[in-house]
């Protein structure tokens, strides 16, 4: 997989829905003009993210795919405090593939549709 900032991966995701940038701001009640300022962006703040998860109905970890983070007990991002455990986390790829399946699963359903109406006229011809 490709290895996109957060403004990209925020960006594919409004193209994935077949969003424009303006459907896009409408929907995340930002400014067309902010949103654009904010998908050029490397780093995003996770109350902007969090709003775009839920509002393309993804887990916020879909933004973490492809990156190692190391994430302390508390939950904070490379945070070394005395006596906190660390734990690597490798953000995975199933959110991804989690939508692309959806996507192939409804193609699907709209090509056995065309199908079956395709046999339909072809027993009646």
């Amino acid at each position: 997989m490709e290895n996109l900032h957060l403004g990209q991966m925020v960006r594919k995701l409004i193209e994935r829905n077949n969003d424009s940038v303006k459907d896009a701001a409408k929907k995340l009640k930002e400014s067309v003009p902010n949103l654009y300022k904010k998908l050029e962006k490397k780093d995003l703040g996770t109350d902007f993210l969090r709003t775009v998860a839920e509002t393309y109905r993804v887990k916020l970890s879909y933004f973490l795919n492809d990156t190692q983070y190391n994430v302390t007990q508390s939950g904070g991002v490379n945070n070394n405090l005395v006596g906190e455990k660390n734990f690597n986390y490798n953000g995975g790829d199933s959110e991804n593939l989690r939508i692309k399946l959806e996507s192939c699963e409804k193609q699907n359903q709209l090509l056995l549709k065309q199908i079956e109406l395709y046999e339909k006229l072809l027993a009646k011809g």
